[in-house]
């Protein structure tokens, strides 16, 4: 039984190194690449992000449009209007893995700790919506 349990805490001691050896490896990564300096400049994008973003993208003249590159970054939202109504959908294809840390970057800058940003601006104006404009009565 006590072998059992010894085996089992050296295969987590084992399994603690790899993630540590591949988590340096992926903080090294993005500083030697020329987006670093563009990622970087977001607030709240950390290496592990960049790194992500990058292992996506790979070379930016790769994509002849935005279209497609917001596609493959999973970010990508059709328009329908069906019988007279006006909606968005959001696609399933692309990265989800960009996808989901997009998202963390984003709900990280709009939390109540950090400091004003544009993310943070958008998202209060979305949640109060946009103050009444006064009509105009000339007499």
């Amino acid at each position: 039984m006590q072998l059992a349990r010894l085996v089992n805490v050296t295969a987590i001691v084992k399994n603690a190194e790899k993630v540590k050896t591949i988590t340096s490896m992926l903080r090294s990564q993005p500083q030697n690449h020329p987006y670093c300096e563009i990622l970087f400049s977001s607030p709240y994008l950390a290496e592990i992000v960049a790194a992500t973003i990058i292992g996506i993208i790979k070379n930016i003249d790769n994509w002849p449009n935005k279209k497609t590159f917001k596609k493959a970054l999973g970010v990508y939202s059709i328009s329908l209007q069906p019988a007279g109504q006006y909606r968005t959908k959001q696609e399933e294809e692309g990265s989800r893995h960009g996808r989901r840390m997009l998202f963390q970057v984003c709900l990280g800058c709009i939390t109540s700790r950090t400091l004003e940003n544009d993310f943070k601006d958008y998202y209060k104006q979305v949640v109060c919506g946009k103050p009444k404009m006064k009509a105009l009565v000339s007499t």
